[in-house]
């Protein structure tokens, strides 16, 4: 198996923390914010990457608190996405997702660019 590169690394951590705000179930009552987030996120993914299981896959997060492999490839493909278009200055493309991934995308901006 390859190693990983930094920026593939960074990505598994962002699917990594959705996935935890998604597993984060309270005993009654409503969902918090974070998992509410988390599910948004997806749901962009899996819109961004047109997967054709998506609300499969979106109703497993949703009702068992688990991303399966398709949501979180769709995720990682997203963020590859703005990252490359980040880097060629087309910033204005997280935005055009959505402006609740800006959160997501500036650490890795931040990061390439010490």
């Amino acid at each position: 198996m390859m190693a990983q590169s930094r920026d593939d690394s960074h990505f598994v951590e962002i699917v990594d923390r959705l996935e935890r705000h998604i597993s984060e179930r309270p005993a009654t009552g409503s969902i918090g914010p974070e998992t509410v987030e988390a599910l948004d996120v997806l749901n962009h993914a899996l819109v961004f990457a047109s997967h054709p299981r998506a609300l499969e896959l979106w109703r497993e997060a949703l009702w068992n608190g688990r991303l399966l492999n398709g949501a979180r490839q769709a995720i990682v493909v997203m963020f590859e996405y703005l990252a490359e278009a980040t880097a060629r200055g087309e910033s204005e493309e997280v935005s055009r997702i959505c402006d609740c991934l800006q959160v997501f995308v500036e650490p890795t901006l931040e990061d390439q660019h010490p």
